[in-house]
């Protein structure tokens, strides 16, 4: 079932659903031996907001939002137990995947392909942390021991050229309620951080996990709020970075809308951080705001490996098309080679006939051997017609059409090279709506 005449922005305003936290209070399972980095500065991203959404890319994502659409898939039924009962890390998990996710998904669909205001050829996306290459070497824990991080979330952009897995250039983190402290959160990057684990480990991980990364954004969800983040470095000795956020609560929905945080519902929020992938996601001292923003062409993470990837993968589909072409070429000058040596042995043929028609009118001819008595033969006889044939080659039907049909054959994949080249060099550009 489909809903009718619905906008992006509306799909993604719905409330969620209600959960129930029931995990045994505790510490965070992240072991203090892992080693994680950890920011200098911890502070507010104030420019991520409702207003800023509206207006980045030059307002093309508040038109594509305000976009309605007559098939819209229905938001999925969740029932209350056992999905909206989390007990651990793994329930929440479950629940992300059948709620948010699905919700988040369509609308990046919707957003990017067949779209003809965001023209794109690697679509991003929201999968799994498995789902995709997270690159890093594995890092020493302990004597014997090593760690090789994996996110529980992903954003991967998508190469039409390339099947293997795409990188994680969007990192996000999954845990309850009870293993993290957001109250604790710094309200500017000049307060100090809070020592205490359940606060600084989860956001520990979390930043690991976008330098590793190679990239400035990232969230951390549980089943009270969504925590999304930029990171940035600083300059100077010993100084690792900073890292910005925003908080938006679980329960905000379309009602909640006091101030810019409650305008941003837990779907609509990831939605965003997802689109501002093509803008670059390298880590820089500062940014330019978000209303700034501009889409790069063809962009697959900002200039990270996936880019280079799906730029490989076009020059594969270039050099598969020379290889065409060259097989194409080869065939014609193979069929012009067969043809000439064909003419060539009705030449020796009838060159022989005529050569022993001279012996035979000339008894003066050497006593030789039979194969000298050959190669005489045929050289004369060979002179003999080719000084015919430059006055008879023209009006020999057989010959004449054999030369028309070489040098047709040549025209026509001449053609076809110079038509192709064109073909490969236009812009692909997918169907509108």
């Amino acid at each position: 079932m489909a809903l009718s005449n619905q906008s992006l922005l509306d799909f993604l305003l719905v409330a969620n659903p209600p959960l129930s936290c029931r995990c045994p209070k505790g510490n965070t399972t992240t072991k203090s031996k892992s080693p994680w980095d950890e920011p200098d500065e911890i502070g507010p991203w104030n420019d991520f907001n409702f207003k800023s959404l509206q207006t980045t890319y030059k307002g093309v994502l508040g038109q594509i939002l305000n976009r309605r659409y007559d098939d819209l898939h229905v938001h999925p039924f969740v029932a209350q137990t056992p999905f909206c009962e989390i007990y651990d890390e793994q329930c929440l998990e479950k629940l992300l995947a059948k709620w948010t996710q699905s919700i988040v998904c369509e609308a990046l669909q919707k957003a990017q392909v067949n779209n003809k205001t965001w023209r794109t050829n690697s679509p991003i996306d929201m999968v799994s942390g498995g789902a995709a290459v997270f690159k890093n070497p594995p890092t020493k824990v302990s004597k014997g021991q090593t760690r090789k991080y994996r996110p529980d979330w992903a954003g991967i952009q998508r190469n039409p050229y390339k099947r293997k897995q795409c990188l994680n250039i969007l990192p996000g983190e999954t845990k309850p309620s009870s293993k993290w402290d957001y109250a604790s959160l710094p309200p500017s990057r000049d307060d100090p951080i809070p020592p205490h684990a359940n606060f600084i480990r989860p956001i520990q991980q979390l930043y690991t996990y976008c330098v590793r990364s190679k990239s400035r954004y990232g969230y951390l969800i549980t089943d009270r709020e969504l925590l999304v983040i930029r990171i940035g470095s600083l300059d100077g000795p010993n100084k690792s970075g900073y890292l910005e956020y925003k908080l938006i609560p679980w329960r905000n929905d379309s009602r909640s809308t006091e101030d810019d945080a409650k305008a941003l519902t837990v779907s609509l929020a990831l939605f965003y951080l997802h689109m501002l992938v093509p803008a670059g996601t390298d880590i820089k001292p500062t940014y330019e705001p978000l209303s700034k923003l501009e889409k790069r062409e063809q962009s697959d993470g900002g200039g990270n490996e996936s880019d280079n990837n799906l730029k490989m993968g076009k020059g594969r589909m270039k050099r598969k098309r020379a290889d065409i072409e060259e097989v194409r070429t080869q065939e014609v000058e193979s069929e012009e080679i067969e043809s000439e040596q064909a003419e060539s042995d009705h030449l020796d043929s009838e060159a022989i006939s005529v050569g022993w028609g001279e012996e035979s009118r000339n008894p003066q001819t050497p006593q030789d051997t039979q194969g000298s008595l050959n190669d005489s033969f045929v050289s004369e006889g060979r002179r003999k017609l080719q000084r015919a044939s430059i006055h008879d080659r023209e009006d020999s039907p057989s010959l004449g059409r054999d030369r028309s049909a070489r040098k047709r054959r040549r025209e026509e994949a001449k053609e076809e090279k110079s038509q192709e080249a064109p073909r490969r060099n236009r812009p692909r550009h997918a169907k509108s709506d």
